[in-house]
């Protein structure tokens, strides 16, 4: 680094904006597993990954949404996460409501794709192998096509079925979807509505707070298939799943959603959380960036703020007048959003199987992805080699890209 003199320093201090790092290329240092550049206005950019939960006893509450209050997080380990996928929509996380109040606003409102996050596996054993059992087990599998949510796997003596909380949650409403297209044929999927209801008598356990009795844990019509359900660890990438903390660009975040399969994404909300002091993501490639492209930056940023502000400020007041004072902040955030850019951070909760979170990452992080989503990608490799699959991703490794921007991964021969 360069010298500097007083007059030197005096003088970057009267710019409207500058490197608090005095550099061309701010240099990053990784810092509690976030990548950390340094730069004024309070915008402290970075990208971070952070291990929520593996399927394990524990959730781990990621210290950028800060800490819960004592009426919080205070449900079973499935609860908290699905708490946690809640909270980060509406930045909610020492305020507001306690945990049974908020989860059962989620089942009022609808709003079901919290419900997501939480996975499981359970085994069905099959209680006979004569012919008209088999047949009764086959209803239940053709019962469960075309029902979101669910990895079945046939095993020896039955069948391993991974499913989440909102697949059990509206079992019944798909039963009766199925059965309307089935037609003459809609009897056959009487055996899994039958199994349905039983499953959703045994997650009541997990979930004491979301699912509920419907008072129908006996049913002849399955039990004369079905020996046993049970709980049982997942084996395969399939059926292990893991939730990340994602800290990235709104950018990075429109391609994280078009990953839909075998995952579930709940992400702050722009109507209901207050953006105008939020912190912008600095690109890698900005790193080549001189001095005058980034005060045009800042100033481009300032102005998108303020913009923001103007917005807001004119349009609350005259909705506010027709309807409430909280649709009218929701509408005039919504009206103000849109003159903040890609670049504008935002947080996620992102949960996956382990083999599409390996699809993810050998796409995501190879040299033809974008450089931040990539960086995210790599920041995620890293985070889910603490968690209990490690293993899994022993075939991925992490090299230089080939635009020197970040590292890249790289999947190898074991």
């Amino acid at each position: 680094m360069a010298s500097l003199d007083i007059a030197t320093v005096a003088g970057m201090m009267r710019l409207p904006i500058c490197w608090s790092v005095v550099m061309q290329t701010p240099v990053p240092r990784l810092v509690a597993g976030a990548l950390v550049f340094w730069s004024t206005m309070g915008m402290l950019e970075h990208t971070t990954v952070r291990l929520i939960w593996d399927g394990g006893p524990t959730v781990n509450v990621p210290e950028e949404m800060g800490a819960p209050h004592s009426e919080q997080l205070t449900g079973t380990v499935g609860e908290q996460l699905i708490e946690l996928g809640t909270r980060i929509c509406y930045d909610s996380l020492g305020t507001g409501r306690a945990t049974k109040e908020t989860l059962s606003h989620v089942l009022d409102a609808g709003h079901l794709s919290v419900l997501e996050h939480f996975t499981q596996t359970m085994f069905i054993h099959l209680g006979s192998t004569d012919i008209e059992s088999l047949v009764r087990g086959l209803n239940i599998l053709i019962g469960l096509w075309n029902r979101p949510g669910i990895w079945c796997r046939p095993v020896e003596g039955g069948f391993r079925l991974t499913l989440n909380a909102r697949t059990v949650r509206e079992w019944a409403n798909w039963t009766t979807a199925l059965s309307v297209e089935a037609g003459t044929l809609a009897p056959l999927l009487d055996i899994s509505g039958s199994l349905g209801r039983r499953i959703h008598e045994l997650w009541i356990e997990r979930l004491p707070l979301i699912i509920h009795s419907s008072g129908a844990a006996e049913d002849e019509l399955v039990d004369s298939c079905v020996q046993d359900i049970e709980w049982v660890e997942p084996e395969t990438p399939n059926e292990q799943w893991a939730s990340l903390f994602v800290k990235c660009s709104r950018g990075v975040s429109h391609e994280l959603v078009r990953h839909g399969d075998f995952t579930a994404i709940s992400q702050r909300s722009t109507r209901f959380v207050e953006e105008d002091e939020s912190s912008w993501i600095r690109h890698p490639g900005m790193r080549h960036c001189k001095q005058p492209a980034m005060d045009i930056t800042a100033k481009a940023i300032e102005a998108a703020r303020a913009a923001y502000r103007a917005v807001k400020t004119d349009v609350e007041p005259e909705v506010a007048a027709s309807t409430n004072k909280r649709d009218a902040r929701k509408q005039s955030r919504g009206a103000a959003r849109g003159f903040l850019g890609n670049a504008l951070e935002t947080q996620i909760v992102f949960s996956a199987s382990i083999a599409q979170w390996k699809r993810i990452l050998i796409m995501r992080g190879s040299d033809h992805a974008d450089a931040e989503i990539r960086q995210v990608s790599v920041q995620a490799l890293e985070a889910l080699r603490t968690s209990r699959y490690a293993a899994q991703f022993a075939d991925l490794a992490v090299v230089p890209s080939l635009d020197g921007l970040t590292s890249a991964i790289e999947q190898t021969t074991v």
